[in-house]
């Protein structure tokens, strides 16, 4: 009989938030009033404007029309002033790709980029996609040291200890996910630099620039036309789009060209009015933000009582959608079951994030004021 899956699938396994949110919602259906603090969905709604806007460009004539593969005009246009406003950044359209969520953008990155053996390097802990979309290409995925704790040279050292002739991608996410750190411009510059000096793409993946209060500095600011770079935005998280799919790419032309090769014949482009309401968010993004930024401050103080609570110890200075704390184990995973089982409060291990997130969890702020009350209460009466 023949074997119904391609090989490549054998490589990896589904995400992890994918089973495990698929138990939780059974522990729901059974009666367990779970309190979820894991996936970084934003259960704030969008600004109030942003679905009048939707409607209205919806009515328009031509919006049941196929969108162009490389954008929506405004779209694109909005991405350049949105860039121009926030990191000083000039961009012509062919240095912009739209893309269906951010996330795509690491598939396509790899699939455009990678050959069986090419080797890519990724943060521990990190994003788990950058791992699974490599793998499942046949890539070989080395990691570098990316804890907390650890100085920016240190991490330095560590990523130049990975480079080898085949290694072909660099991957770092700005802020850091899950440890919430903010790298440098220094840090920035020098792993630039060592991405030119070996011919290495460098790809910084940056879904949370807009939630934060320190200025980061965007990795294009410091690029030439001829860097082989990348950088990866998304609406989802900054302006709690997350199920519109709306993201960008920019970066090297060339990589860009290749990334657009593949994708123009897997989709057809992104739902224009989507793209018309992206568009008139961008163009506001600062005032949009604002809102998004005091919800989460709110709700870190809270998240940051409840970790201290278990027990744990939260580092200073994060920035994002989480929070990142230490436990006095290594035992995370155990940890995080007897939360689950003993309070039904799930918060994920640190471990699913890579070997070095061992002894760490990591709580999502998409949860309500209220929530966070209730974990608190229920930590408590124990």
């Amino acid at each position: 009989m023949k074997h119904l899956a391609a090989n490549r699938l054998g490589l990896t396994s589904e995400y992890y938030f994918s089973m495990k949110l698929a138990e939780i919602k059974q522990r729901i259906r059974d009666g367990q009033d779970i309190i979820n603090l894991a996936i970084g969905s934003p259960d704030v709604l969008p600004d109030h404007r942003v679905v009048e806007w939707l409607e209205n460009n919806a009515r328009d004539k031509m919006a049941n029309k196929y969108a162009p593969y490389s954008g929506q005009e405004d779209f694109v246009s909005s991405i350049r002033s949105f860039h121009k406003k926030e990191f000083d950044v000039e961009l012509s359209p062919k240095e912009i790709l739209p893309l269906m969520g951010s996330k795509e953008g690491v598939f396509y990155a790899h699939f455009a980029l990678l050959n069986p053996r090419d080797e890519v390097i990724v943060p521990d802990p990190g994003y788990l996609a950058y791992t699974a979309t490599a793998t499942m290409l046949e890539a070989k995925v080395r990691t570098y040291e990316a804890s907390y704790e650890l100085t920016e040279q240190q991490v330095l050292d560590s990523i130049s200890l990975k480079i080898n002739e085949r290694t072909k991608v660099i991957w770092f996410t700005q802020p850091h996910m899950p440890t919430g750190r903010v790298w440098s411009t220094a840090f920035q510059h020098d792993l630039l630099a060592l991405c030119r000096t070996n011919q290495i793409v460098l790809i910084s993946d940056m879904p949370y620039a807009q939630i934060v209060d320190k200025r980061i500095e965007s990795l294009s600011s410091m690029t030439t036309q001829t860097d082989w770079y990348l950088e990866l935005h998304s609406m989802s998280k900054n302006f709690n789009m997350a199920g519109w799919r709306l993201g960008w790419a920019i970066g090297n032309v060339d990589i860009l060209k290749l990334m657009l090769k593949s994708k123009s014949n897997v989709d057809s482009g992104q739902y224009a009015p989507l793209q018309k309401t992206a568009a008139q968010v961008l163009l506001r993004s600062r005032e949009i933000a604002v809102r998004t930024k005091e919800v989460y401050k709110a709700r870190r103080a809270k998240a940051e009582q409840l970790l201290e609570l278990i027990g744990a110890q939260v580092f200073d200075g994060q920035e994002g959608m989480f929070v990142w704390a230490k436990l006095n184990s290594d035992n995370s995973i155990a940890t995080s079951e007897d939360l689950l089982n003993r309070h039904h409060i799930f918060i994920p291990p640190g471990d699913i994030f890579g070997h070095n997130g061992q002894g760490y969890l990591r709580v999502s702020l998409c949860s309500s004021i209220e929530a966070f009350d209730k974990a608190i209460y229920r930590i408590n009466k124990q």
